[in-house]
């Protein structure tokens, strides 16, 4: 029976979660100062964890016996202020990451480049993605780094355009990722090619962990989108570390057959490997059997540290730019001698 209550309370509390807004808070889009900003943010989850917290101690009041209520009250507030910190960073999420796109290529330009002609009709592409660090601390900044173009058959002048960026969180207990929330604003773009440039901040208080942060585009009823890996730990980097060369090296665009191939690290000298499957799991060991610790994506390249063959497979050990080493399955794997 308490099972029961604790379930439908917490039902009850999430959906009150998103029902509810910021109220007084400035709506997304709105310029702030960063001191307005800083007002914002700490206003919103403060708002949020707070009613979090009552509802957790109701449910601790609940499940308690005679004796334990007060302690039970105690230990659901402190769980439900964990809970609601988690919902609280999804809804304000607004507060604490912009996006500012800007057009860098017209329509001609962008066609020749990309092969494009009227036949293929409605294109929708991200070119590339990357976030800046890939590992960072609780409280610090991630700077976001995009392009895409938008394509339609001749006579179509413009498009309403559609550029979210989301925020996923790995939950370990149940093995499973969990959305915090999203951010969708809306432009009128030309046809063409444009650049998307923007920054995550992290609250001092955000879980360490695993998280992911994609990029959606949309427009004329095509999209695509990209996920990037984030490591949040204690200790790692407070902000971006602004080596573009780096960086770019890190996630560069190939133009290969008309086509835009995100990459990873290249070293000419050395072996590389391209993930040709849409996804692709990295292991902790060269084995099917064992633990997936990062999930890869098409046309991204690694060097190769090292290799093993099995009977049936070849496996090949890489390194995540966050320092993280697995291994990924040669089936699924382009090498590059």
């Amino acid at each position: 029976m308490k099972i029961l209550i604790l379930r439908v309370f917490s039902s009850v509390l999430i959906f009150i979660f998103l029902l509810t807004s910021c109220g007084p808070l400035p709506p997304p889009g709105t310029a702030l100062t960063p001191q307005e900003r800083e007002e914002a943010q700490k206003s919103c989850i403060t708002k949020y964890t707070t009613m979090g917290a009552i509802g957790g101690a109701a449910v601790g009041l609940l499940l308690g016996g005679r004796k334990t209520k007060l302690e039970g009250a105690l230990l659901g507030a402190a769980a439900g202020g964990a809970l609601a910190f988690a919902l609280a960073y999804g809804k304000c999420l607004s507060m604490f990451s912009d996006l500012n796109s800007y057009p860098v290529a017209g329509y001609q330009e962008t066609a020749q480049r990309i092969g494009y002609t009227s036949v293929q009709g409605y294109v929708t592409k991200i070119e590339s993605f990357y976030i800046d660090p890939t590992g960072v601390a609780p409280g610090g900044k991630i700077k976001l780094n995009g392009s895409y173009y938008i394509m339609a058959p001749e006579g179509t002048m413009e498009a309403k355009v559609t550029e979210t960026r989301t925020v996923s969180y790995y939950d370990a207990s149940e093995k499973q990722w969990k959305e915090l929330g999203s951010v969708p604003q809306e432009v009128t773009s030309a046809l063409g090619s444009r650049k998307a440039e923007g920054s995550f901040d992290l609250p001092k208080d955000v879980p360490e962990g695993l998280y992911r942060i994609t990029l959606m585009i949309e427009a004329n009823g095509k999209k695509d989108q990209i996920t990037r890996d984030l490591t949040v730990q204690r200790g790692l980097a407070m902000g971006p570390t602004n080596r573009t060369d780096t960086i770019q090296a890190a996630y560069a665009t190939d133009q290969i057959g008309g086509k835009a191939v995100s990459s990873g690290k290249i070293e000419k000298k050395h072996t590389t490997i391209t993930v040709i499957s849409k996804t692709l799991s990295m292991r902790n060991e060269p084995t099917t059997k064992s633990q997936i610790i990062a999930t890869l994506h098409q046309g991204e390249v690694y060097e190769v540290l090292k290799k093993t063959d099995s009977t049936n497979d070849t496996w090949y050990r890489i390194r995540l730019d966050n320092g993280v080493e697995g291994w990924v399955s040669g089936k699924n794997v382009r090498v590059q001698e």
